[in-house]
Parts: structure tokens; sequence; C-alpha cells
């Protein structure tokens, strides 16, 4: 089940909001117990088979919060739960990524569980929080399996801390200003996701997957499944954190338009916030204050002077966390080439004046990097990476493919690219007038919903990209 799906909207979705907000259940305990209970049918809905490795996963992490408030050993205890997390994570990773080599034909590898990377990483957080005094233990098993499992991030994220939310598992309210925000974030996010992402989509893996005859039509497939990419994951987003919001959890933001970033490291601040924040608190801080780094520091100092010895710490940390994150996506050699792209990329930006004080320069620099790494990220099942070359060797510059894709989908593509921009910013402040600005926002959404609704059903189902992961 995905959040585009008519049964989803029309069937799953109201009669959970009519038993949450029904005025006989007034008690927070009841309200969480009946999210908790549609959440696990959510899950068994897309992967039943797999629901004893995210029970497991529950049990496993709840014990070890508990326990690590009890004991002295604290950091055995913490060394034994990380590594029987990130062991089942790998296994099934690893698997899954063989079977998908074999039989998958999709361009991006199918892991078993579903959301397992996005409820592993927040049950590392959570406990690693716990270890380190940020938060307490959650005492009661029922709200802790609502944490995990609460189903508009269940899936495919934003991966949610347990210090953003564990207060508002206790005591929330929701008000008439929580239900617009969130039925407006979910309708926009159902808009990018149906109508943007599932369009563009068809055509970007089209000219992925068949004969390349021309630089134009090669990079003009870059950029729509570069489009199709941040359309499907960011309206996967909204719709989660509009969910949310409806039941009264605040839910951050996990893209902040990325396309408009200024630099390759801006960009990766603004795509999947939660992602990279949660890789700087619990793996790049770690390494940069534990003993061997300093160690490593004062090895390379008496070699080197001081400055050089940081620099080349720096690297050799930022080589590991980019092949972690490359790998986090699955055990294949694209996404080892990703995490070296990036590192390669980065490495060389931190340290270019050049791209640094010309920002129209590095905007441009940017996307091109971007395009190819979105490139290199969809090359699963093209392990001669024959499209990217594509985008440098072809036969000519442009065909009649490139222009007829333009002239029938010329309107997708420049709402794709001009809304992956701050452009609702600059629209709400020509219209000045508040009153004016809101009923064009009313009748703008509910022909956002009404539209999304038109190509679901034209379309069919479409799962989101990030499932897979």
């Amino acid at each position: 089940m995905v959040f585009s799906s008519l049964s989803f909207l029309f069937i799953f979705l109201p009669i959970c909001l009519l038993l949450y907000f029904n005025p006989i259940i007034k008690n927070i305990k009841f309200k969480n117990i009946i999210l908790l209970i549609f959440s696990i049918i959510f899950y068994c809905y897309g992967a039943l088979k797999y629901l004893y490795i995210i029970v497991f996963s529950i049990i496993l992490n709840y014990t070890i919060g508990i326990v690590l408030n009890k004991v002295r050993c604290k950091k055995l205890i913490l060394a034994l739960g990380v590594i029987i997390n990130i062991t089942i994570f790998l296994i099934y990773k690893i698997l899954g990524t063989i079977t998908a080599m074999k039989t998958e034909t999709a361009l991006l590898p199918i892991v078993g569980p579903l959301g397992i990377s996005f409820f592993t990483f927040q049950e590392l957080s959570y406990i690693i929080d716990i270890y380190r005094g940020v938060i307490p233990p959650q005492k009661n098993f029922l709200k802790y399996a609502l944490y995990i499992t609460f189903f508009p991030q269940l899936i495919a994220g934003p991966i949610v801390r347990y210090e953003d939310i564990y207060k508002k598992i206790d005591n929330r309210k929701t008000s008439f200003d929580n239900i617009k925000s969130g039925s407006t974030n979910l309708i926009i996010g159902l808009f990018k996701k149906s109508v943007i992402a599932d369009t563009l989509g068809v055509v970007a893996m089209s000219i992925f997957t068949g004969k390349i005859i021309s630089y134009a039509t090669s990079w003009l497939g870059a950029i729509l499944i570069m489009i199709q990419f941040y359309y499907d994951f960011s309206g996967y987003s909204d719709m989660a954190i509009g969910l949310g919001e409806i039941f009264g959890f605040k839910i951050k933001r996990n893209f902040n338009y990325p396309y408009n970033a200024i630099s390759v490291n801006d960009y990766w601040k603004r795509w999947n916030i939660s992602l990279g924040q949660w890789f700087n608190d619990y793996l790049l801080f770690p390494i940069c204050n534990s003993k061997i780094y300093k160690k490593m520091i004062f090895i390379f100092s008496k070699v080197f002077n001081k400055r050089v010895a940081y620099k080349l710490c720096n690297f050799i940390v930022l080589l590991i966390l980019w092949l972690i994150i490359g790998l986090w996506h699955g055990i294949a050699i694209n996404f080892l080439y990703l995490g070296l792209f990036y590192f390669i990329v980065i490495s060389l930006e931190k340290n270019c004046l050049f791209i640094k004080k010309r920002k129209v320069l590095s905007r441009i620099f940017t996307l091109i990097v971007v395009t190819i790494g979105t490139v290199i990220f969809f090359s699963f099942k093209d392990n001669k990476f024959i499209f990217l070359k594509s985008l440098f060797i072809n036969n000519k510059f442009i065909d009649n493919r490139f222009f007829l894709l333009i002239s029938n989908y010329y309107i997708y593509i420049i709402i794709g690219i001009m809304f992956s921009f701050p452009i609702i910013k600059k629209i709400k402040a020509i219209i000045k007038n508040k009153k004016y600005y809101d009923i064009l926002h009313t009748i703008v959404i509910f022909s956002m919903f009404l539209i999304s609704i038109y190509y679901i059903i034209i379309n069919g189902y479409s799962p989101f990209l990030y499932f897979n992961f």
C-alpha cells in the first residue's frame, strides 16, 4: 500500500481518521493504540512475510534501552546493540542486492523488509541517545512500538528521532490549523508523486533503458530522471509530514529545494536532511572525537606539519563517510562509485576557491555534478555505465526523439523545473493581500487533489522509489 493509491486515500486513511477522531475516544492511550494497529496493518499490507524482522528489531532495541538505563557496562551493551542491528541490516542488504541482480528488472535493488534502512537507523539513534543521556528510555512497550512503526514515516522516512517525538506520544492536541496544514502538505506531496514524478518517470526510464543516439536526448533523460527522483522522494516526505501533522506529530522537513544549492556540499544539506544529520551526529561526530582520530593526527603530524595532518585525516574520514553513505543504498558497484564520486567532488570543492567565489558558476557546477550523481545512482542494472558514457560520448548532438519528447511533455518539464526552486515564496510576496492569497491557495490545492486522483486512476499502481531501501 502506498500513500498515492486509491486504497490508502479512500479506505485505509478515512477509516483510521474516523476511529482516531471519534469523539468517544478521548484518551491519548487509546488513540496511540489505534495508530499502532493501523501502522502494523499498513506494514503487513506491503511486507507481511517480513513482519517478524521489525517485531524482533522493536523487542531487541526496547530491551536494550531499558537495560542501558540500569547497568554499569553501558559501552558493552551499546556495542552489542549496534552490532546486532547493523548485522541484520547488512544481511538483508546483501541478500536483497544478490537477489535483485539475478531476477530484478528494475533500475534499483529491492531489499527484503520494507523500510529496513529507515527503522534500523531510528532504532540505532534511540539506543545511542539513551547511552549519551540525551533521552530517557521508553518504558511502555506499546509507545516505543508506535514510535518505530508510525505509518507515515515507517517505509521511507524521514528518519524521526525519539527526542523529537516522545513528548507528543504522551501529550498532543490536533487543532484545525494542524489538520489544514497537514492536509495541504499531503495533497502537495500527492501531486508531486502522481502527476510530476510518475509522468516524467516513464519517459526518463524509456530513455535510460533504450538506445541513446544523441547528446541532447541523453541529457534530457538524465534531467528527467533527476526531476522524477526529487518529486518522488520529496513527495513522499511531504505526505509523511502532512499525515504526521494531522495526527498531532511534528515531523521535520526533509527537503529544502536541493536543486537551488550553491555547492555540492550545500546540496547534501538540503537533500534527505534527516539522513545527512543522522550520519553527521552518529558517524562523523563520533569518529572526529575518537581516540583513533586523534592518534592519527599525532602520527601524521610527525611526518607532515599539523595543518597537513588535519587535512589528511579529514580526507580519510570523509572517504569513510561517503563510502558508507553510498553502500547504505545497496551493496552494489554503482552505489560504491556514487560514494567515491561525491567524496572526490566535495574534496575538490572544499579546496577550489574559483568555484566558491563565483555563485553562478557554482550553481551550474552543482547541477551538473548532481545530474551525473543521479545517473550513477540509477545505474544498478547498468554495470557497464552505458547511459553515463552516453552523456559524454555519442553519435550526434541532437535527434528527432528529443524534439518529440519535448513537444509531448514540455508542460510537465516546465512545472517540474519551476517548482524545484522556491518560487512559491515569490508568488506569495507578489500577492500581498492575504485574503486573496488564501482564496487562490485553497482553489489551487483543491484542484491539485482532483488532478492527482485523475492521474492515479489512469496510471494505476506506482510505488515510491525509496520503498526499495
